[in-house]
């Protein structure tokens, strides 16, 4: 199967506050339908002048929510320089099978703290067959 951001800028929602310009791209994947982890390659990119730090990303899906259990200890926090982008670790161990947690949109939450505070941006993904790219 296919797990692909929806959006037609292939970017998520940015952060509210227009000094914070915050966007996350999350890469295609091809799981197998049983698989029952979830490990995409994540860059978030920080367009504003001040540095974020990243503390947590977590998947919500239409039955469950998930916290991100990076294989690599002391993967979080992420700290982002300004006009800088980066990689995150994600890895998610689901309850029920990729094809069962795509079956309806999930999204991908990246929660951040800048200069006002904590912010989440996401991205909103999309199962659909393997030949659907």
């Amino acid at each position: 199967m296919t797990i692909r951001q929806i959006g037609s800028a292939k970017t998520s929602t940015a952060a509210s506050d227009p000094d914070e310009q915050v966007t996350v791209r999350v890469v295609t994947t091809h799981p197998l339908i049983g698989e029952n982890w979830y490990s995409p390659g994540i860059e978030v990119f920080n367009m504003s002048p001040h540095p974020i730090t990243v503390t947590r990303v977590d998947l919500e899906t239409w039955r469950a929510g998930y916290e991100n259990k990076p294989q690599h200890s002391g993967a979080y926090p992420v700290t982002i320089a300004g006009g800088k982008t980066m990689p995150i670790e994600v890895w998610f161990d689901l309850n029920d099978s990729v094809k069962e947690t795509f079956k309806k949109n999930v999204e991908v939450r990246i929660y951040y703290q800048g200069d006002n505070g904590e912010t989440m941006v996401k991205a909103t993904m999309e199962g659909a067959p393997l030949q659907s790219n």
